[in-house]
């Protein structure tokens, strides 16, 4: 395969990804090639975790951070130091061709960091995971709602994303330069005053047994090294189901789901 010049050698493309809903290795390559333009812009200069499923959905994958040498040249890495010391050399997605070999490797999702090659410890937005304790997503919605009031009445201009899974990624772009520790304050922060204002429905409690049916605001991804799902990731979810961003108007759709969108809405079967 031939994507943006560079020379994919795809092995086992019929390989079944997602059994139950028919996807193929190459159709999630597919996906990956045709949805480029939209993701890209999101992940640039970001060092990027993958997550690989070599035999597919169906038995566990795994994680990887550190990109060993059989990888191309022309993939571009980066040296993200790490917080016990020493470096390791990390995947900066930047054209179409980048994100057809991780296909290729069999990754399925892809995690994205919150700051860039060059400003690493100094993030660019804070993330707010609503993490719902049961199936009732209309209180996310309502959780959403209110810490988007939080969020623009001290001036942020937050976006808004399902995560493909059972929740919702609220974005909080930054303008200042902050280190994690600001950041983590200032997400802890805004919680803290959305809690105050629903207090019946709003839970910080990192423990899942003390949360009963509230929806739990998480904001520890707002550390050095942690990761968010990327926007227009695929999840590891029969129905291959995407991280998308939606309006804040889609919010109030009724039909919108965590995992609303899907691999087939891009993609031809």
């Amino acid at each position: 395969m031939k994507v943006a010049g560079h020379n994919i050698e795809i092995s086992k493309p019929d390989k079944p990804m997602y059994p139950q809903s028919g996807i193929t290795k190459e159709k999630v390559i597919e996906y990956y090639i045709k949805i480029a333009p939209k993701m890209l812009p999101y992940l640039e200069n970001r060092p990027l975790t993958m997550q690989r499923y070599p035999h597919g959905i169906s038995q566990d994958g795994f994680y990887q951070k550190d990109v060993d040498g059989d990888f191309p040249g022309w993939v571009k890495t980066a040296k993200v130091p790490l917080i016990k010391g020493g470096k390791i050399d990390m995947v900066v997605a930047e054209d179409e061709a980048t994100l057809a070999y991780l296909a290729h490797l069999y990754t399925i999702t892809i995690h994205t960091s919150l700051s860039r090659v060059g400003s690493l410890k100094y993030p660019d937005y804070i993330v707010f995971d609503l993490d719902p304790s049961d199936d009732d997503f209309k209180k996310v919605v309502e959780v959403a709602d209110i810490l988007h009031r939080v969020l623009l009445h001290n001036s942020y201009k937050p976006w808004l994303m399902t995560t493909g899974s059972r929740g919702l990624h609220i974005i909080a772009p930054v303008k200042n330069k902050i280190d994690f520790e600001k950041s983590r304050h200032i997400a802890h922060q805004v919680a803290l005053k959305a809690q105050e204002i629903s207090p019946e429905l709003i839970t910080l409690d990192i423990r899942k047994e003390h949360r009963g049916d509230k929806v739990y605001i998480d904001i520890l991804r707002n550390a050095y090294g942690q990761t968010h799902i990327a926007p227009f990731s695929l999840r590891a979810i029969e129905g291959a189901p995407i991280a998308m961003p939606v309006s804040w108007h889609e919010l109030h759709d009724s039909t919108l789901t965590p995992t609303k969108y899907k691999l087939f809405d891009f993609i031809d079967i």
